[in-house]
């Protein structure tokens, strides 16, 4: 089998990172490699930010910090922290050299085109990564205060920030988390759920006993249902007009 698609195949994400250091020139090939994702129109609306400073930081683990009293310590400890950004100041200046007024901003279309590229930058990140013995996981609670990271990463107007990603040499082997069948997510010239239930019958029963040797009393479905019981994000509406966008 293909390297790199035995390396997708058999992804999981790190939590637990060595103390190994990454040398710059690794990151950079990193970032050399993520930059020639594919972007809408080519417009490369987004920016990303190497979180170095320890204050910085120990602001982003903050935000994950929950009832519980434990944050995803990893944010802290990771040899590298990526912040994704989508960015349409960039476009502005853009718009701006041609003499010409930008109105993306002004409609869903922005977060959707900022939000896909973003996705697409962070996939081709964590391939290249991991293609070079690195290993990530993906932090969305950077959502959580949006205010604050703008304001402490000097975020101007018509940018957003997405995720977070963290890098560096797995500590401990990879833990991989198996995926619905193909035939629960691929289908056919129209959509077509109705083999849905059947499938999340087998994967339920499966992911239970993952989770309990993972030392979690869980299901997937009560996981996803504790995630998605209640509104997410509403009070970040008023951050994201403040930006300059509009929904």
């Amino acid at each position: 089998m293909n390297s790199t698609i035995n390396q997708m195949i058999n992804r999981g994400s790190i939590r637990k990172f060595s103390t190994k250091h990454v040398e710059n020139e690794t990151l950079e090939t990193i970032l050399k490699a993520t930059v020639q994702s594919p972007s809408y129109a080519n417009t490369q609306a987004y920016s990303i930010i190497v979180v170095e400073d320890e204050k910085k930081r120990e602001l982003l683990y903050n935000m994950t910090t929950g009832t519980s009293g434990k944050g995803m310590t990893f944010i802290q400890k990771a040899p590298i922290f990526l912040l994704f950004v989508m960015d349409f100041n960039k476009v502005n200046k853009v718009m701006k050299k041609e003499n010409l007024d930008m109105h993306i901003h002004e409609s869903m279309e922005a977060l959707l085109v900022g939000a896909v590229d973003v996705g697409i930058l962070l996939e081709a990140t964590t391939v290249a990564a991991e293609a070079l013995g690195l290993g990530s996981v993906v932090v969305g609670a950077v959502r959580r205060d949006t205010k604050s990271i703008i304001e402490a990463f000097n975020l101007p107007k018509y940018t957003y920030p997405i995720c977070g990603l963290a890098l560096g040499y797995p500590d401990t082997g990879i833990k991989i988390t198996p995926r619905l069948p193909l035939d629960a997510t691929v289908y056919h010239d129209s959509y077509d759920d109705n083999a849905f239930d059947k499938h999340i019958e087998v994967y339920n029963k499966y992911m239970e006993e993952l989770y309990n040797s993972r030392g979690a009393d869980t299901s997937w479905t009560k996981l996803m249902a504790s995630y998605f019981q209640k509104p997410i994000g509403k009070e970040q509406i008023d951050t994201y007009k403040n930006q300059g966008f509009d929904i």
